[in-house]
């Protein structure tokens, strides 16, 4: 949607790139861009196909569409900051949780979670497992 601060409120934008999307052949949908996401859940909508939210838990945005979100585990970061304070190894400065150390998840109960089959949720954290033993690498940008 864009790189500016604009690209992340703006759910026009996200319903039309979505909507382009699903033309080239997506029939699941993940949006990384704050309120322009809604967008991107109205078009999921209109087409009767799935969507993934972010940052938290979402479902209730489009309880149709949402099968699940990708989730920042903000209570594991603080956790570990506290917990390294307490201790007397505290280290300012930038850390990155991924999923080996949990700081990122995704949503696999309430609700919507009956939409994840025992085969997805099994693939899921085949992935997760290889992702933490770094068998498989996301690649930056």
């Amino acid at each position: 949607a864009g790189s500016t601060p604009e690209a992340f409120k703006d759910p026009e934008r996200g319903k039309t790139i979505s909507i382009t999307q699903m033309a080239l052949g997506a029939d699941v949908l993940f949006h990384a861009a704050g309120s322009t996401g809604h967008g991107v859940f109205e078009a999921a909508h209109d087409a009767k196909i799935a969507a993934i939210g972010v940052d938290s838990d979402q479902f209730d945005e489009m309880p149709d569409v949402i099968v699940t979100s990708m989730v920042k585990r903000v209570d594991v970061a603080l956790f570990e900051t506290i917990r390294d304070v307490i201790e007397g190894r505290f280290d300012g400065g930038i850390h990155a949780l991924g999923v080996k150390e949990g700081g990122v998840d995704y949503i696999h109960e309430g609700p919507h979670a009956v939409h994840l089959s025992p085969d997805i949720r099994a693939k899921v954290d085949s992935l997760k497992a290889e992702l933490a033993s770094g068998v498989r690498v996301v690649a930056p940008e």
